[in-house]
């Protein structure tokens, strides 16, 4: 399961996705994957991976 936002500050939220193995995408992120996409649309590999195969539960612009 995804969640987008602006912004996930820490706290509750964090804590919850965590818990119950949510990813959170900021924002920036999801607009850099979609930016890369149009400039590569031959090779979405390195999305699904950071999205589904990654460790992390939270996605930011950096991590794309």
């Amino acid at each position: 399961m995804l969640a987008v936002a602006v912004r996930f500050r820490w706290g509750y939220v964090r804590e919850t996705a965590k818990k119950r193995n949510i990813v959170l995408i900021e924002r920036g992120a999801i607009c850099k994957a979609l930016f890369n996409r149009m400039i590569n649309p031959h090779n979405p590999k390195h999305i699904y991976e950071v999205l589904f195969k990654g460790d992390k539960n939270l996605i930011i612009p950096e991590d794309i």
